[in-house]
């Protein structure tokens, strides 16, 4: 691929020996509006994310990208060069020196990137005097070593705080080399060796993500491999991440106190600021395709804007209920009737009684009556506003012509979005939240709710909940969400893995009552939290974080040995429950978003687990504790990593999920607000785990198996993020995965 098929053009300007298009802007306070910070912002962190996941996912051979140091790369881009004079070496190493020595870039490597020159004949040259050959170009970008991977990107600044503060320090401390919007560039030779010594000799520009991932494209994969829908998708994903990560960084949230706040709020903000950082180094993971603007910020966690349900009446007979509603155990719904059951169809249960004050329920009621309906024969169930609008006319528009469901046209309960999109909370202190299907596109799959998930929903919280009787500890330290009540669509031909069905279901989540009011000063966190800098005003010494507040409510200073102390509680209380669980046979979701830490009076000591349709198991070590098999519902054909064969294939979701992303994306967050070096943090995140891998009453061949595969082995399974997606043909109901392997972490340390 040619520079001009990738790059935008750039504009020659003879009085310069280097072009250096958008390198230092030219911008002041007053030309600089709010968005086109926000812009350079969100690419930037795209461009984090991307280039550090396409390292670890081995996108780049090792004979196309060479590691080099300042001074190698500024001698490696000048060598080329011929015709200059010694006057203009100096100019160009100038020039290269402001991209390369800045603040930020101390004690950095470069990886330096040629793209092949295309052969050209010299017969083809019209003036083959003049030409020398066909310009090649390169890529480079600064990297540091790393411990979760060898080598990730250095930034330029990816928040708005640290952009505007490196903007308002200019002139006086900062020169425009300082402000770069970008540290990845393009650079190439002149196309022409003429005498005219004031011609550019290099053309630089920065590179935005979607131009490094089109070069990628054409540079990394087979044209085969290129021919794949998902390719082209991928580029399209990434331009929408960074336009709506703009628009969630217009979001008003601001520092505060939070421990003045009642427990439910706490929580919920505590959601929002989770839903800035969305699924920590995904590079397109803040990306909701089918949301416009204003739907962005309606739906959005960050905007805390309220959400009022939509109700629509749904024929009894098609109504799939959960077992909390039926008070029994249902083995196979494929082959439990449950149109015929007599108490099921008469079964009075409704959404609206956990959702819904009195009042409220009976203008659902009346509305029903009013469409000239049979209360007894109809169900009134809460649909997302943006799904009946948007989605259920076109999926289900022969369901509603035959009157399988009916619009109510009411808009009663008021709710939030939190940081998963799809699962609202309640505006009051209601223990009762709610799941329903929204069917954007996000991380590779369309964000419904079919009936199965929430089948084996119920089977994993029955294995949460045996597990608790199994182990002391986990009772007194782990609550769990109910997520047994619940309603999904199934016409009288479907099929569990039927598409249609799948938009229209509801299911409410239930909290421990205690946790959402806040007895014994409980407070919950999702960990998804700590991994978010915080929005704090523009005069601040630095951004924040949520050790701030912690520090204080627990009097400690704010210092590296009190960062230490409270992150290695958020380890231990995280090991302690997690391995505890897997000794069982188990492993939970834990990612930062399912995984919520129970805060009480400054201590982590408990934790709550949420969304239970995909707790893994290793069937063997289940039926050794007496916990049933879950007899878990997967579609035929399709990939299973519920039932793992191996303790091995169990854990890898500790080492992945678990440390590589919730816990890492903390140290993260961490080093940089308080300028900590990462390996310290690694330290103590490694010996918590020694601890309670020790603590955790483990048969001791176990343990030393365990030993081995998390300290011992060279390498640690990666979890795949851009290769599924590229390689994806459909638009599936889960998010597409793939593994490979990295480094291990703790063999850097």
């Amino acid at each position: 691929m040619n520079w001009n098929e990738v790059l935008e053009p750039l504009a020659t300007n003879k009085d310069q020996l280097v072009s250096e298009q958008s390198i230092t802007p030219a911008y002041t306070d007053l030309e600089q509006t709010e968005i086109q910070i926000k812009q350079k912002v969100a690419s930037e962190q795209v461009m984090q994310d991307l280039i550090n996941t396409l390292l670890a996912e081995g996108f780049w051979s090792n004979d196309q990208l060479h590691l080099l140091s300042t001074e190698q790369l500024k001698q490696k881009l000048i060598s080329t060069l011929i015709h200059q004079h010694k006057s203009q070496k100096e100019d160009i190493l100038s020039v290269l020196s402001s991209i390369t020595d800045t603040s930020l870039l101390q004690n950095s490597l470069w990886y330096y990137w040629e793209i092949p020159a295309l052969s050209i004949e010299p017969s083809t040259l019209s003036d083959s005097s003049q030409r020398i050959d066909q310009p090649q170009y390169m890529v480079v970008f600064p990297v540091q070593s790393a411990i979760v991977q060898p080598y990730r990107y250095v930034p330029a600044s990816v928040t708005i705080h640290s952009y505007r503060q490196r903007a308002t320090a200019r002139p006086a401390s900062l020169s425009a080399k300082e402000l770069t919007d970008t540290h990845v560039y393009a650079i190439r030779y002149s196309t022409t060796c003429t005498t005219d010594h004031n011609a550019p000799l290099l053309q630089i520009t920065p590179l935005t993500p979607v131009q490094l991932m089109k070069i990628v494209n054409d540079q990394c994969l087979t044209a085969t491999y290129r021919e794949q829908p998902g390719v082209k998708r991928f580029v399209q994903l990434l331009e929408e991440t960074i336009k709506q990560t703009t628009w969630s960084l217009d979001h008003s949230l601001s520092e505060e106190s939070w421990c003045d706040r009642s427990a439910s709020d706490f929580f919920q903000q505590m959601e929002r600021y989770a839903s800035l950082r969305d699924r920590p180094f995904h590079p397109v993971s803040k990306a909701k395709v089918g949301l416009d603007k204003q739907d962005y910020r309606q739906y959005s966690a960050e905007f805390a804007q309220p959400i009022s349900l939509s109700w629509i009446a749904i024929k009894r007979n098609l109504v799939m209920e959960g077992e909390a509603l039926l008070d029994r155990i249902v083995l196979d719904y494929q082959l439990y009737d449950y149109r015929q059951d007599s108490t099921l169809a008469c079964d009075l249960s409704e959404p609206m009684t956990d959702l819904l004050s009195l009042d409220q329920q009976q203008q659902v009621i009346q509305a029903i009556e009013n469409k000239g309906l049979n209360t007894n024969e109809y169900i009134a169930i809460p649909v997302h506003p943006w799904q009946l609008q948007h989605n259920l006319p076109h999926y289900l528009r022969t369901a509603q012509a035959q009157g399988d469901w009916i619009d109510l046209q009411l808009q009663l309960g008021l709710f939030e979005a939190t940081s998963s999109v799809r699962s609202l909370s309640p505006v009051n202190d209601s223990p009762h939240y709610i799941k329903l299907p929204l069917s954007v596109f996000s991380l590779g799959a369309s964000r419904y709710l079919p009936a199965v998930k929430l089948i084996n929903g119920q089977r994993g919280q029955r294995m949460l909940e045996q597990a608790l009787k199994c182990d002391p500890i986990l009772a007194q330290q782990l609550f769990l969400c109910d997520e047994r009540r619940w309603w999904a669509y199934m016409p009288e031909a479907g099929s569990l893995f039927d598409d249609e069905p799948r938009h229209l279901a509801a299911m409410v989540r239930t909290y421990p009552t205690s946790l959402i009011t806040g007895e014994k000063g409980t407070r919950l966190l999702p960990m998804s939290a700590l991994s978010v800098v915080l929005p704090v005003s523009t005069d601040a010494p630095r951004e924040g974080h949520f050790f701030d507040e912690w520090m204080k409510v627990r009097d400690l200073d704010v210092n590296q040995e009190s960062i230490c102390i409270l992150f290695g509680e958020v380890c231990q209380t995280f090991f302690q429950i997690n391995l505890r669980l897997f000794r069982l046979g188990l492993m939970p979701e834990l990612h930062g978003q399912n995984s919520v830490l129970v805060w009480q009076y400054g201590y982590m000591k408990q934790m709550l687990l949420r969304d239970h349709d995909s707790v893994r198991l290793h069937l063997p070590w289940l039926q050794q504790q007496g916990i049933d098999d879950p007899q878990y519902m997967i579609r035929p054909g399709y990939s299973n990593s519920l039932y793992n064969d191996t303790p091995e294939e169990l854990i890898f979701y500790l080492q992945t999920l678990g440390i590589q992303v919730n816990l890492y994306a903390i140290i993260d967050a961490l080093s940089t607000m308080y300028n900590i070096k990462e390996k310290l943090l690694w330290n103590i995140l490694r010996d918590q785990l020694r601890e309670q891998l020790h603590e955790v009453p483990f048969a001791v061949e176990v343990r030393q198996a365990i030993y081995s595969i998390l300290f011992e082995k060279e390498e640690w399974p990666l979890k795949l993020l851009v290769k599924p997606l590229l390689e994806q043909a459909g638009v599936p109901g889960s998010m597409p995965s793939g593994q490979s392997t990295i480094q291990n972490p703790f063999l850097q340390l």
